[in-house]
């Protein structure tokens, strides 16, 4: 064919004619009487008059006709087309959805991407739409293997017609025009820079909303990445480093020698004794209004439990760094190494107001000027051991939980200064800093103590990534006791919308990779990976309180002077009956330690007895700590040999096994789960062995035989399976009595139990049961016994022919086995598409038949060889 001097763009009209030809439908018809292939092919005409200019443009239709995909695709390789854009309208089952949506192949290349995010661009500013945005799709026309490897492609959805201020604006020559100025605007921009020309590119959107937010993920993770490997230094012309040589380290500098490296240390982590109160911008500084309380910390409450002995009795922070006069040289550590912005000057009033933010409560957000302190007190306490400094430096952020529960810069910052300041005076006391090498061993210090944070915020990472996945980061707080804030609030430091939000409301991709949110993410998820680089000792009680283990004795002592009895929710009358029966908070304890299979850092075992003696113990320990008797042994609750050994602890263990015992059923075998329930039905509801095997063969192909198992969970974990968002997480008992709501579970049927019931009905009647005395609720979970209760009763009044056939005699194991999975699990592999029951000669039927006849048989081996 004759060469072309001109690019050649291919504009292809959708839809056509009368008929259907090869994935091609005729066309649309809109509302308002809009004829898709009508308005595609006028707009395609205009584009054609506009573009004609500087581009060959060339229609694959203009009449009437209709054409297959491939076909238009080909025709665009035939003229080895440098652009190729189909155009659409589109409709949507919202009438208020206003979309512009541009599909490229999932094989898609640079161009094909550039091209359709320029276009997307350009025709949401013409017309305003607020929807939509670049996807991922295999659509006949885009399909890669179509086109020439040359070509850049996309297939353009304008507007939804079905939209109230869209309907019969196809029809208007005036939009229409709108419409090809835009999309002749967008190629020209692509012509102007080349075909593949080189633009910043992000994640081309999937059809699927939480496809599109794992991606978004994938690249926090990316960009987290990049940032673990940047370099960080100090730099002499920080106001930090200018501070510390002139002020707090000129003598050392000087003469480097252990006596003048603790004299630079006592200089740092002096407290403000003045009782000066300077005001500020119009109020009292709050800095020098705290420092009495600053200068001693107490929180005696925490100081018995375990392994937390004398850490909080007495904390002096330095808060001489916080007077007004020495901020007014030094107003934050205002290295590379702390999160957030560090460009606001808190002692500029215009400054702060402009910003609006608390120095405190946003001090990791963007003023980083609390961190001042949290660095000098690290410093002052350098005669502490570096293992148990962090353990105290943990306790206490956890105790304050300043936003810690939401992944919060604040204390994430408290901790990299705190530790980097007692690294620093180890290197001072030691005389290790050499004045040439100074800004080499702060680097090291907050480099350290970066990799150790990100250790403790490895183990939450799984919280992480729901967080960021998550449709509304959940509420924050800044102390245990209250003080909540939830995403809507300007102090939430992930204020909404979310990344799930911004997407859903049409933001391109890399809008949202620019956003702060994105950005603050990537920083906290970076130190993860530092951690990984450079691995820190984490020691096992930082673990437990990083990873929440902890969390309740932090929320029964949230703030200073709140450690009342009160706390535990014991009533006043009996706050010191250390051996009385449990609350309904401390089953609630009890519940959660089951749901983990964990009390602390001890496992729960197949062992009742052993079970009840850990329950029992870490209950005793709880009362001990709020309401000690007058003699209490401060170090009692740090052994647990020591505390199960105490008559105390052993008196709460009737109380503990009041309900029942307690038993980790996926540490039993599965052979004795199966006998002990073959056995139960046998012995405790007189069915035939085999009626009951086949039963019980089916709940082996449910549940595995574990009460708390959850739908999509493995069996050593039952109560860890997908939340909303698609994420992998622990569910707590309460959770999961209220998951069935149809509003919340989405496209989730979550399972519950030995016989993983999922309607909801059958799902609120196992809660609902009661078994001996055993209260209705949340303990069915973990109760084996009222599980077979349950399941008896709903065969004994819902299921009558099930019932006939399991308890006849003559039954035999096969039958019974077929009569439970077809009546009453009646799983959807013997349902056709309309949800009906297949018959039972089906052949799908029949193989899950013969699955699960095998489980049963195995079920009565097990009863009849124990």
């Amino acid at each position: 064919m004759p060469t072309l001097t001109h690019p050649i763009v291919v504009i292809d009209p959708g839809h056509g004619g009368s008929q259907d030809v090869a994935g091609s439908t005729a066309d649309h018809v809109f509302g308002a009487g809009v004829s898709e292939k009508a308005a595609t092919l006028d707009l395609a005409r205009r584009v054609r008059d506009r573009l004609g200019r500087s581009a060959t443009v060339l229609l694959t239709r203009d009449s009437d006709t209709n054409l297959s995909l491939g076909s238009r695709a080909g025709f665009a390789r035939m003229v080895e087309a440098d652009y190729f854009v189909s155009l659409h309208f589109n409709g949507h089952p919202d009438p208020s959805y206003d979309s512009t949506e541009v599909f490229v192949s999932r094989q898609s290349t640079d161009g094909d991407r550039l091209l359709a995010q320029e276009l997307h661009r350009s025709i949401t500013a013409a017309i305003g739409t607020t929807a939509g945005g670049v996807l991922a799709a295999d659509l006949g026309v885009v399909v890669r293997d179509r086109h020439a490897a040359t070509t850049n492609v996309a297939l353009l959805e304008i507007c939804d017609l079905t939209n109230s201020t869209r309907a019969g604006s196809a029809t208007n020559p005036a939009f229409l025009d709108t419409i090809a100025t835009a999309v002749c605007a967008a190629i020209q921009a692509r012509l102007a820079v080349g075909a593949n020309g080189v633009a910043p590119l992000g994640l081309v959107r999937a059809q699927d909303l939480d496809t599109d937010v794992r991606g978004m993920l994938e690249l926090i993770r990316v960009r987290a990445q990049v940032k673990a490997t940047a370099a960080r230094h100090f730099a002499d012309t920080d106001r930090f480093v200018q501070v510390l040589r002139s002020r707090y380290l000129d003598r050392y500098l000087a003469d480097p020698s252990p006596l003048t490296g603790l004299e630079a240390i006592a200089r740092i982590g002096a407290q403000n004794t003045s009782g000066v109160v300077t005001t500020i911008c119009g109020t009292p500084d709050r800095w020098e209004q705290m420092t009495p309380a600053l200068n001693s910390i107490r929180v005696p409450g925490l100081s018995d439990v375990p392994g937390l002995a004398g850490l909080l009795d007495d904390v002096g922070a330095a808060t001489a760094v916080l007077t007004v006069a020495n901020r007014r040289e030094l107003d934050h550590v205002d290295g590379p190494f702390l999160l957030g912005r560090h460009d606001v000057d808190a002692l500029d009033c215009a400054a702060r107001s402009t910003a609006a933010l608390d120095p405190d409560l946003a001090g990791g957000n963007d003023i980083n000027e609390s961190q001042l302190m949290h660095w000098a007190t690290g410093v002052k306490y350098h005669d502490w051991s570096e293992e148990r400094i962090r353990d105290l430096f943990v306790a206490y952020e956890l105790w304050h939980l300043e936003l810690w529960d939401v992944f919060g810069r604040d204390p994430i910052n408290d901790l990299i200064a705190e530790d980097a300041g007692w690294h620093l005076a180890r290197s001072l006391r030691n005389a290790t800093i050499h004045p040439d090498h100074l800004l080499d061993e702060l680097d090291r210090c907050f480099r350290d103590a970066r990799a150790w944070v990100g250790g403790l915020l490895a183990q939450r990472r799984d919280q992480l990534d729901t967080q960021i996945l998550a449709e509304t980061p959940p509420t924050a707080h800044i102390h245990w006791t209250g003080d909540a804030i939830d995403a809507g609030m300007v102090d939430h430091p992930y204020r909404a919308p979310s990344i799930r939000q911004l997407l859903r409301d049409g933001r391109p991709v890399d809008e949202v990779l620019q956003s702060r949110l994105v950005d603050n993410y990537a920083a906290v998820y970076a130190l993860i990976f530092e951690a990984e680089a450079n691995p820190q000792h984490v020691s096992g009680l930082q673990r437990m309180m990083a990873a929440g283990d902890l969390d309740w004795a932090f929320r029964r002592f949230g703030e200073p002077g709140r450690a009342t009895t009160s706390g535990l929710g014991l009533p006043a009358a009996r706050s010191l009956d250390e051996t009385g029966p449990l609350s309904n908070e401390e089953w609630t304890w009890v519940e959660s330690w089951q749901a983990r299979g964990v009390v602390g850092i001890d496992r729960l075992t197949a062992d009742p007895a052993a079970n009840a003696r850990l329950v029992a113990g870490a209950i005793f320990c709880g009362r001990h700590i709020v309401s000690p008797s007058e003699n209490a042994d401060p170090l009692l609750c740090v052994d647990p040999a020591v505390t199960a050994a105490d008559p105390r602890a052993q008196a709460l263990i009737p109380h503990v096994t009041a309900r029942g015992p307690i038993i980790d059923w996926p540490s039993v075998s599965s052979t004795e789960r199966l006998r002990y329930v073959v056995a139960r039905l046998v012995d405790g509801y007189g069915y035939p062995v085999n009626g009951a095997a086949g039963i019980v063969g089916n709940l082996t192909a449910e549940s595995e035989v574990v009460p708390s198992r959850l739908e999509g969970s493995a069996l050593l974990t039952p109560m860890r399976s997908l939340d909303f968002a698609g994420k992998s997480r622990d569910w707590e008992p309460a959770e999961v009595m209220n998951r069935d709501d149809a509003a919340k579970q989405g496209p989730l049927k979550p399972g519950v139990g030995l016989a993983q019931w999922t309607w909801g009905p059958r799902r609120r009647g196992l809660f609902a049961h009661r078994y001996g005395n055993r209260p209705a609720g949340t303990g069915i979970l973990f109760d084996l016994d009222a599980q077979i209760d349950y399941l008896v009763t709903e065969l004994r009044t819902g299921y009558a022919g099930v019932e006939t056939v399991v308890t006849n005699p003559a039954v035999t194991v096969d039958a019974a086995s077929d009569e439970v999975v077809y009546t009453f699990e009646t799983p959807g592999s013997v349902l056709d598409a309309n949800r009906d029951k297949l018959p039972r000669a089906d052949p799908a039927v029949q193989a899950v038949f013969a699955e699960r006849r095998p489980m049963a048989q195995r079920a009565k081996t097990a009863y009849e060889n124990h």
